[in-house]
């Protein structure tokens, strides 16, 4: 099977920047969320952005229910790789955008895996996070669920939410997404920390 990507999300700073550019993670984000802690402005994320210039390290912007032109302004300027929403978009405002989408999918925990194969089947995006209901808070997306949604999107459907380098080996060994969708998870203090980084992807090497 193909290597499972690794996206970390929510750089705040150049010095992140630095210390992960080159290890081998498929993705970044930078959030524009303005009540997330890590949300950033253009100017850092322009900053950031100088610093993975020719990595291979593929760029995502973070966005919630915010003004469709402020969305296309920002990814314009900075050439972000997708757009990320994690809000409320609908349909119509996913297919307004210019670049490729990824649709953040906040499950309830009461969800069965068919409403969720209903919402993304019907929604206009390249690929798909399950994530938890609410954010930073609560269990993991239940593995059974997301399997299911996997495999019927083969390629298409990351995992996020309250993964840690101790949780992934156990959490793959039932679920193999697209790819995985880390920020608090390999943080200490609120930084980002290369050395889970790197036990992440080691986990990830071992489930190729």
């Amino acid at each position: 099977m193909t290597r499972i990507k690794l996206k970390i999300c929510g750089i705040k700073t150049t010095d992140e920047a630095e210390a992960l550019k080159n290890t081998e993670i498929s993705y970044i984000g930078l959030n524009f969320v303005p009540s997330s802690p890590r949300c950033i402005t253009l100017e850092t994320a322009k900053e950031i952005m100088a610093v993975f210039q020719d990595s291979g390290i593929g760029t995502v912007a973070l966005f919630q229910d915010q003004p469709l032109d402020m969305v296309e302004e920002y990814s314009r300027e900075l050439a972000v790789a997708y757009v990320q929403l994690h809000g409320e978009e609908s349909a119509e405002y996913a297919r307004s955008l210019r670049k490729p989408v990824i649709k953040a999918v906040a499950v309830n925990p009461e969800a069965t895996a068919d409403e969720l194969i209903r919402y993304i089947k019907d929604y206009p995006a390249d690929y798909f996070v399950l994530d938890r209901h609410e954010q930073g808070r609560g269990d993991i997306v239940a593995t059974g669920i997301a399997k299911r949604v996997v495999d019927f999107m083969p390629n298409k459907v990351c995992l996020a939410g309250g993964l840690t380098p101790d949780n992934l080996a156990d959490v793959l060994s039932k679920v193999q997404p697209y790819a995985i969708d880390i920020s608090s998870g390999v943080r200490t203090d609120g930084t980002i920390d290369t050395a889970k980084v790197e036990k992440c992807l080691q986990t990830i090497r071992t489930f190729a």
